[in-house]
């Protein structure tokens, strides 16, 4: 399928992954785990911007790369 949707919001990227997810799409996220961290943590893959700032972040980012 491939696409990329920028900037948006927070609940938008957990709706979007969610059903990527259903459809079996490989999903990659980008974000800092304000407020995005429940779409990051569903992400197959996870690219964080400059620092991680929360433990949100921190703990998608750990998820992702283990």
């Amino acid at each position: 399928m491939g696409g990329t949707l920028v900037p948006s919001l927070s609940e938008n990227k957990c709706i979007l992954v969610k059903h990527l997810k259903i459809l079996k799409e490989a999903v990659a996220v980008i974000g800092d785990g304000t407020n995005d961290g429940p779409a990051l943590k569903m992400a197959d893959e996870v690219t964080t911007k400059q620092k991680v700032k929360t433990a949100n972040g921190k703990a998608a980012k750990k998820v992702a790369h283990d």
